[in-house]
């Protein structure tokens, strides 16, 4: 007899909290210190730390713009970008609820935790999803075996956030596939997680590209006008308003991949 997928309801979104922040917590205060426990490693991970700390500070910037050659010594009043911008606004934001409390350091490692909760829910409600809450709750004891997950609570980068996004996106996808919800909730958040991953790095496309026509089946599925109607918008929306803010969301700069 084939199982029915298991449908989320109210107390597992407690369970999920629950779950990322138990992940959160081991991860940074047990699992991380163990890990980088070397005198030849520091205790934080901060490659292009000037990057970050810059792009912290343009969200008190009211005009900004990249310095033109022949305009060097001119008295241009601008902030002085003699290079592409290579991170983000959006993928500041988790550190930038916590920068006027905290400073830039300890702002930087609040939002590294922060998405850390987020990705230890997500990744419970995904599983959750395919096969079975004892799924959701194994697949967080996993991810807590893992050295590289764990390490996010130390990165002082927007790595956390892009990871956040991501497993957000593949939960919401899984939820509505598997459900087939009559209510759109799981595509507007999809639609969010989609959008904001493609906003933080262009390599969203490669990481959260591939649940859009998973979610289009699920839509194309229905086979009801206005739902498909009601979820297409839902899900199109957020990823095409995420469209229209990208030259903000640069600094209004040429937009780089973290790698480069």
């Amino acid at each position: 007899m084939r199982k029915r997928p298991t449908k989320i309801q109210t107390y597992d979104l407690i369970i999920a909290l629950f779950a990322g922040l138990t992940f959160a917590v081991l991860s940074a205060w047990y699992i991380s210190p163990a890990l980088i426990a070397s005198p030849t490693l520091s205790p934080y991970i901060a490659p292009n730390f000037g990057d970050y700390c810059e792009y912290l500070g343009l969200w008190d910037v009211q005009h900004i713009r990249q310095i033109k050659p022949d305009e060097i010594g001119s008295g241009v009043q601008a902030i002085d970008f003699m290079h592409p911008g290579r991170r983000t606004l959006i993928g500041s934001i988790p550190a930038r609820l916590f920068l006027s409390k905290f400073g830039v350091i300890d702002s930087l490692t609040a939002g590294a935790l922060l998405c850390s909760v987020i990705f230890g829910g997500s990744l419970y409600l995904w599983a959750t999803a395919l096969f079975g809450r004892l799924a959701g709750i194994f697949s967080v004891i996993a991810a807590l075996s893992t050295g590289s997950l764990c390490l996010m609570t130390r990165h002082l980068t927007f790595y956390p956030t892009i990871t956040a996004f991501f497993a957000l996106a593949g939960a919401a996808t899984t939820i509505a596939m598997r459900n087939q919800y009559r209510s759109g909730w799981p595509y507007l958040l999809a639609g969010i997680a989609i959008g904001g991953s493609l906003l933080v790095d262009v390599r969203g496309l490669i990481w959260v590209g591939m649940c859009i026509p998973f979610l289009g089946l699920s839509i194309l599925w229905q086979r009801k006008f206005f739902p498909i109607l009601r979820n297409v918008l839902l899900l199109g929306l957020p990823i095409w308003a995420s469209f229209q803010i990208g030259s903000w969301n640069t600094g209004r700069l040429l937009p780089m991949s973290l790698e480069e």
